[in-house]
């Protein structure tokens, strides 16, 4: 390895992580050399530029005891220049690397985070997305090791042609966790985007997350951080979606609304009341129909007794509310349909039945805190 040109050993650094005092380390003797290879390479972080993909090129041309002590690899987005003209060397490079990941023989653990900072006009139908298809073909083309864990953070919620391959679901096959936590685009107000009824949103949410979710029946820990309201715009079909050890959930932005079963998150959430001991719900709130409407149609205190009824598994329970600064931080919030064909969330008590709802979640998190007190 340290024949390598100097440059291409800084670049290799870079990949690691504390990547200076693990090689120092190493460099001491061939005894801390066989000690700390193991954890030098465990974690690497490679970022999208041609440097860093071709130091994880590089790391792949190593010998076993290198290339068999990598066992999480993170990749961070940062140049805003990624899916333009000008970044397609930059993406030549991250698929090369990722092309090449079956030479981590031990690799089980996939973290993606792609761009955060989108800047686009209106006027534009579709963001440029060419990184997330970039690395989703190389994955698709060229199967990494099975892996037990992927996160993909900041995944723009738009159609892509490796979501409903099969060579690319194949990646799910074996995952025992999968979090996944799409991006804003600022032209979908999120309040509004379902008058719109954009197709390639809807069509990410009713047809991608649900190829996704039925290739890996094995999970145990899932999470969905949606960066708007789905639910009653754009739904998830989970019907047909049931993972048999799934012990943890964590949604964000779901709206629970019992027009259809088939797209309703609190059948999906009961349907795993054999596994399911950890619950998380972020800013997530029911459906109250149009604001002009005297009763809900399932309001919260429902839902909740419910989930009290039928989880006597859970064992740890969160509703929180964050990100909104303009309202009172309360977390059993109702989506209201208002005029103009909009949405709009409050934490008023429009049905009168605050008191109620306060009393159902009260009683819920007392449950789940005596069932978790009795196994201390």
């Amino acid at each position: 390895m340290f024949d390598l040109p100097p440059e291409l050993v800084f670049a290799i650094l870079d990949l690691t992580e504390d990547g200076s005092v693990l090689f120092a380390l190493r460099s001491l003797s061939k005894r801390f050399d066989a000690m700390v290879t193991p954890l030098a390479f465990r974690t690497l972080t490679v970022r999208d530029s041609v440097r860093s993909a071709g130091a994880l090129v590089s790391l792949q041309n190593c010998d076993t005891a290198i290339t068999s002590a990598v066992q999480e690899i993170v990749f961070k987005a940062e140049n805003q220049h990624i899916d333009s003209v000008d970044g397609q060397a930059a993406r030549d490079a991250v698929y090369a690397a990722f092309s090449r990941l079956s030479k981590f023989s031990n690799l089980k653990s996939l973290r993606l985070q792609f761009y955060h900072g989108w800047s686009l006009t209106p006027s534009q139908d579709v963001p440029p997305l060419h990184l997330q298809t970039t690395l989703f073909g190389a994955l698709a083309a060229h199967r990494p090791p099975p892996l037990a864990s992927l996160t993909i953070h900041n995944l723009v919620a738009l159609p892509a042609p490796a979501y409903t391959e099969t060579a690319f679901q194949n990646i799910f096959r074996t995952l025992i966790t999968l979090h996944l936590s799409t991006y804003p685009e600022p032209y979908l107000d999120n309040d509004n985007a379902y008058d719109r009824d954009f197709p390639p949103l809807r069509d990410f949410w009713n047809i991608c997350v649900p190829h996704m979710l039925k290739s890996a029946p094995h999970l145990t820990s899932l999470t969905i951080h949606s960066d708007r309201w789905i639910g009653v715009g754009p739904v998830v079909p989970f019907a047909d979606i049931h993972l048999p050890a799934l012990a943890a959930l964590s949604l964000r932005y779901f709206v629970f609304h019992p027009a259809d079963p088939a797209t309703d998150v609190l059948e999906f959430i009961v349907r795993h009341k054999g596994t399911l001991t950890h619950l998380e719900l972020e800013n997530c709130t029911v459906y109250g129909g149009p604001n002009h409407r005297k009763e809900c149609p399932r309001p919260w205190h429902v839902m909740l007794r419910r989930l009290e009824r039928e989880l006597p598994r859970l064992r740890s329970l969160r509703v929180t509310v964050t990100g909104f600064a303009f309202l009172a931080p309360r977390p059993c919030g109702y989506l209201l349909l208002v005029p103009w064909n909009s949405y709009s969330h409050t934490v008023a008590d429009v049905f009168g039945v605050r008191a109620q709802d306060d009393d159902a979640l009260a009683s819920l998190i007392s449950r789940v805190e005596s069932r978790r007190a009795m196994e201390l």
